[in-house]
């Protein structure tokens, strides 16, 4: 609702809202009766809105593509949100193959809460987080005895959009 506004003749008034729904779709946006104290009542208007859902892709990486028992593996995951914000937490849940010792976070960045205590591991970002690139790295170390290729597993789910996607 706007009151005392002047408008001169044939001009026009703008009006701008913040939407604040987390339903994507489209919408029509109708206001109600526009009056005029001198004018008196006078019809409605409409405009289009089209509500984005976010957008989320994933993906990790290490520093290293061949390790020996004792080395220092460098993992990171990174999570890129496009469109809006997340509407609901986003979670990337990371498993650790055989041959992998204790996690160690030393960047959360903006992930919180994060738990390394199972296996697989939990990083989430949560609702209200804004278009982004996010990561956070940990290290973990070679076990003795360790042979053959690690598995390394990491997936993502929520965030509020379509299913989140891995790219790499």
């Amino acid at each position: 609702r706007q009151d005392g506004a002047t408008i001169a003749v044939g001009g026009q008034c703008n009006i701008s809202v913040t939407v604040t729904d987390a339903t994507a779709g489209s919408y029509t946006n109708i206001t109600g009766t526009v009056t005029s104290a001198n004018g008196g009542p006078g019809g409605t208007a409409s405009a289009p809105l089209t509500v984005t859902p976010p957008t989320v892709t994933y993906s990790k990486s290490v520093d290293k593509t061949t390790a020996k028992a004792g080395d220092t593996l460098t993992y990171t995951l990174t999570a890129v949100v496009g469109n809006a914000k997340l509407t609901s937490d986003f979670v990337l849940s990371d498993t650790l193959g055989a041959g992998q010792g204790a996690v160690t976070v030393t960047n959360a960045g903006s992930f919180a809460p994060i738990n390394t205590a199972g296996n697989p591991m939990t990083f989430t970002l949560p609702s209200g987080t804004a278009p982004g690139t996010y990561s956070v790295t940990y290290t973990t170390t070679v076990s003795a005895g360790a042979t053959g290729p690690f598995t390394n597993a990491v997936t993502g789910s929520g965030g509020g959009g379509n299913p989140p996607t891995c790219t790499a």
